[in-house]
């Protein structure tokens, strides 16, 4: 694996923000444009290609940043709303469906920016996962599931970015955190997260993260790490989930879906990234 690290907070914020316009081209979702307040108001109904869905569980809400009950602090590179879920009594779960454009090309990125609480008027949280993201449907097309799995699920207070992964006969794996970047992630904090998958050889080949507040980030190529190859071709969709214990939050913002040129040459990070290293 090649990892990168880039030590810049200034530059590559503004990286970060100069990409949201480069992805546009396909999808973009910073739910600017729908009903959000500081108490919550239902994902559900909301959203393009006839609105996010609840498959099952509960429902996720959409927040503005100013006044949240969930206590969040305002996204470095977020607008004025987030879509978030909280875990009580059952699984929270937003999923938008109908995204055909994947068929149109072999190699795409999935990029998101997330942050992860509890809620202690729910309950205490933890419970071995926090959430995870997801390409849709499940089974039965070409999906991944990234993982937000608590380091100690008894005292939850920090959480590694995970994957559940596939060999080639459909035998699930689990693909951990890929380095130290993606290990020990603080609550209350926002990360953005890329994944890059090739649709062809059914695998995942690149995958980035982000800390917003610092600036810190790697790039990992990746290889042998397989999606779940189903009969249903191309994925239409994505899900936002969390699940674990109740009280357990996970929040996401600027969800963007772009034909694969690199993490790093879609950020114009090429000539930014300070030290490298192997492993």
């Amino acid at each position: 694996m090649r990892e990168n690290w880039n030590k810049s907070c200034g530059l590559i914020t503004a990286a970060l923000l100069a990409s949201a316009t480069a992805a546009n081209a396909q999808y973009n979702e910073g739910f600017e444009a729908l009903n959000a307040s500081a108490a919550g108001i239902v994902t559900t109904g909301q959203g393009p290609f006839g609105g996010f869905v609840l498959p099952s569980g509960v429902d996720h809400s959409l927040y503005t940043y100013a006044g949240n009950a969930l206590g969040l602090p305002q996204n470095p590179v977020g607008g004025l709303n987030f879509n978030a879920g909280t875990r009580a009594g059952d699984n929270a779960r937003a999923q938008l469906n109908n995204l055909n454009f994947f068929a149109g090309g072999n190699e795409w990125t999935i990029s998101y920016d997330f942050a992860g609480t509890i809620d202690t008027a729910v309950g205490v949280g933890g419970a071995a996962f926090l959430g995870s993201f997801s390409t849709q449907p499940f089974p039965g097309a070409q999906t991944y599931i990234q993982l937000m799995d608590w380091h100690d699920q008894n005292n939850p207070t920090d959480y590694f970015a995970q994957y559940i992964a596939y060999d080639a006969a459909g035998t699930q794996t689990f693909f951990p955190a890929p380095g130290p970047a993606w290990e020990h992630l603080q609550q209350n904090n926002w990360y953005r997260l890329w994944t890059t998958f090739d649709l062809t050889t059914n695998l995942i080949t690149e995958v980035s993260i982000v800390d917003l507040t610092t600036g810190q980030g790697a790039t990992v190529d990746v290889t042998a790490v397989g999606m779940f190859l189903g009969a249903g071709g191309a994925p239409t969709g994505y899900r936002m989930f969390t699940g674990g214990a109740d009280g357990n939050v996970t929040a996401w913002d600027n969800i963007n879906i772009v034909p694969a040129p690199g993490v790093l040459a879609l950020l114009g990070l090429g000539g930014l990234v300070a030290t490298r290293r192997r492993r």
